[in-house]
């Protein structure tokens, strides 16, 4: 029973831990995917607004998951970042401060003493201990002064009493608060430590690097740029771009104008015998979170990414890799799909294969459709080519192999998986 109990206290302790996150997350508009009470198999979920709360199977702690990837993640300011790992240590902090005051004063007496001070006290004691003592938190077993040591003896220690929970919730509290601290990677310390720094490596305003005309050798005509650039004379002169600047000169300053007037967002790399002319970002990856972009900014392509899908294929069709007419549920193993075995590299790439897509483009409502489809399957949990196999691989066939040419996304992707499985093997 008491192993129990403090099974249950460690799990409640790293629940809250994650809790503090997710409060974090959400005071700093950071946005959520998921919020689960333990892991594995999930029970039972709810969908409130963008987040999906869950129960899972294993109800040991749980996790927080950001609808944004790390590199989205990365781009968010560094106060929000710092604030959102700072979330859980608090959260523990504070848990071992509320778990001491309610054992001083239940013994001695409500006073300001025994419910703050002296919890503050031991609290700020216990950190520097193990912050001056790095083996603390890995002590000798039978003692209570580090986190591996009170996890081992804890059911030992605990007699079911509130006192010995008290004690045991202050030290378990501290210890996982200051051991989350470390400045290491995943910890919270680590992702703190990262913050700052990338905070210098990357500064968060635009950025931009135009240089002299004699490094570019001659200025362009205005009326070029606004051709090249698809901005009328108008625009041009609104832009106030003179005829003596030069090429990199005058595509800072069109996109500056075009970025105030919300008209672009982007980044820009002019390169000319490999040195940079113009480096530079302007405009927000996420208006709603007012992440700016930066150069190495990664934007959503969407189908302009299938030209470089093609042209992968034919590069390892070139060497030897596949034919043609390679079959891909052959290749694959998607033998227990309803994808044609007669489909071949051919019919992905012309999009004659007849089979089903992913997402049907030709639908009459085609928002409440999309809708629909990212209720049920997030787009921000579909991040490789395979997580997309169950949206189409199972549905029925849309026409013959070969009968028609039909828009298919699916198609190339299923080409990705051929182009993962050579670079694999």
């Amino acid at each position: 029973m008491n192993y129990l109990l403090t099974l249950l206290l460690i799990s409640t302790l790293i629940f809250l831990h994650e809790l503090g996150h997710l409060v974090a997350a959400k005071w700093c508009g950071i946005p959520i995917a998921r919020f689960s009470v333990g892991f594995g198999r999930r029970l039972w979920s709810i969908q409130i607004g963008e987040t999906e709360y869950c129960v899972s199977a294993l109800p040991l702690g749980g996790y927080v998951l950001p609808a944004i990837d790390e590199a989205d993640f990365q781009q968010l300011s560094v106060h929000h970042q710092v604030l959102f790992a700072l979330g859980g240590p608090l959260v523990n902090f504070a848990t071992a401060l509320v778990s001491l005051a309610i054992l001083f004063t239940s013994i001695g007496g409500l006073s300001l003493d025994l419910a703050l001070l002296q919890p503050l006290k031991q609290t700020g004691a216990l950190a520097m201990q193990i912050l001056y003592i790095p083996p603390g938190l890995f002590g000798q077993m039978n003692e209570l002064r580090g986190i591996v040591g009170i996890v081992a003896t804890g059911g030992d220690y605990v007699d079911a009493s509130l006192w010995r929970l008290l004690e045991l919730s202050f030290l378990l509290n501290v210890n996982l608060a200051v051991f989350n601290l470390l400045p290491i990677l995943p910890l919270d310390g680590g992702r703190i430590v990262m913050a700052l720094f990338a905070a210098d490596l990357y500064p968060a305003a635009p950025i931009t690097d135009a240089i002299g005309a004699d490094r570019l050798g001659a200025a362009v005509r205005p009326d070029d740029l606004c051709h090249n650039y698809g901005c009328d004379q108008a625009d041009h002169e609104r832009a106030g771009i003179g005829k003596q600047m030069n090429l990199a000169e005058q595509v800072a300053e069109l996109c500056s104008k075009k970025s105030k007037a919300e008209q672009f967002s982007g980044a820009i790399i002019i390169r000319h015998d490999k040195e940079d002319l113009l480096r530079a970002a302007y405009g927000y990856a996420n208006r709603a979170w007012q992440i700016p972009n930066r150069i190495d900014t990664r934007f959503r392509i969407a189908s302009i990414s299938k030209m470089f899908t093609a042209v992968a294929v034919l590069q390892l069709i070139e060497a030897d890799n596949w034919t043609l007419d390679t079959r891909a549920v052959e290749h694959l193993g998607l033998d227990n799909t309803a994808i044609s075995p007669e489909i071949t590299v051919y019919h992905l790439l012309t999009m004659t294969s007849g089979m089903a897509d992913w997402f049907d483009e030709s639908t009459d409502d085609w928002e409440a459709a999309w809708a629909a489809l990212c209720r049920e399957h997030p787009i921000y949990l579909l991040r490789d080519n395979a997580d997309y196999l169950p949206l189409f691989a199972h549905k029925p066939p849309t026409a013959a192999v070969g009968a028609k040419h039909q828009y298919n996304g699916a198609g190339y992707m299923l080409l990705g998986l051929l182009i993962g499985s050579a670079a694999a093997g």
